[in-house]
């Protein structure tokens, strides 16, 4: 079996999720690295997971948009793969220190539509997918559109707005590469509630043949 389209998981900071959804076949997991993050997984803690993992490609999650602390903290951490949310870091990561890039958008502060177009503009020679995440569960119909027309001239991720009961629609109907879905807090240490998530990747379940 596989995913239909490329698959993400993010801000993962626990075993279960991590090795559920690799067994699953998702294309990256993704930690949040930073120490002042919320969902943060130390360098002991990362290492503990991800020699776990194979066959995803591992993502190192960053907010800072300050260049030097981004390599500072990028030596503590074996990844393949450096998301950020400032866009210009697309590319001075991909060029000068040499990962592939993921640029990370936020649906709840978009501002202006063609700045943002502009700079993604200037992104896209240097990122492979832009990430589009929101904090609500659901978007207003005028967001969904702008988005998913973005989706015919960038490579997109959504991360909002997906349901198993839509998930294929908004996968056979459109541009978007892929979706991206959000690791949650273990119930206790090796027990989880995966029925949401495991729901979704269950619904773009394919045979090898067909993806």
């Amino acid at each position: 079996m596989a995913l239909k389209k490329i698959v993400k998981i993010s801000n993962v900071n626990n075993l279960s999720d991590a090795r559920y959804c690799a067994g699953m076949l998702v294309d990256m997991i993704g930690f949040n690295v930073e120490a002042t993050h919320s969902n943060y997984i130390s360098p002991e803690d990362y290492k503990d997971i991800v020699e776990w993992l194979s066959g995803v490609k591992i993502v190192a999650e960053i907010e800072n948009s300050d260049i030097n602390a981004i390599e500072e903290i990028l030596t503590k951490y074996d990844a393949q793969v450096v998301q950020v949310s400032d866009l210009n870091l697309a590319e001075e990561i991909n060029e000068r220190l040499r990962y592939e890039v993921l640029c990370k958008v936020s649906l709840d502060s978009l501002g202006d539509f063609d700045v943002l177009v502009e700079s993604m503009e200037m992104a896209k020679p240097f990122t492979s997918l832009f990430i589009f995440e929101s904090e609500k569960d659901e978007l207003s119909d005028s967001l969904k559109e702008k988005v998913l027309s973005l989706a015919n001239d960038f490579p997109i991720l959504l991360g909002a707005g997906i349901s198993a009961d839509n998930v294929n629609e908004l996968l056979d109907s459109t541009s978007l590469q892929g979706i991206t879905l959000k690791g949650g807090e273990e119930i206790k240490p090796g027990f989880k509630d995966f029925d949401e998530m495991a729901d979704i990747l269950e619904a773009i379940e394919v045979e090898d043949w067909e993806k």
